[in-house]
């Protein structure tokens, strides 16, 4: 039987605190911000669970 892979990545020395600095403190480019921007105003206005706690209380009220 073949052995599973084992993934996984260790960080040491510079490398490691680099990363553990950028996860603190990310940096976004401003094509990142503006896609962050527009992905949660879409999310605001298109809420998946008021759709589905209207389709629930539309299927209640209809039996």
């Amino acid at each position: 039987m073949a052995k599973p892979i084992e993934l996984g990545l260790t960080l040491e020395g510079e490398d490691a605190r680099r990363f553990h600095e950028y996860m603190e403190r990310p940096t976004y480019t401003d094509d990142a911000r503006k896609l962050i921007r527009f992905a949660a105003q879409r999310a605001q206005n298109h809420s998946f669970t008021t759709g589905v706690v209207n389709t629930f209380v539309h299927k209640k009220s209809s039996q």
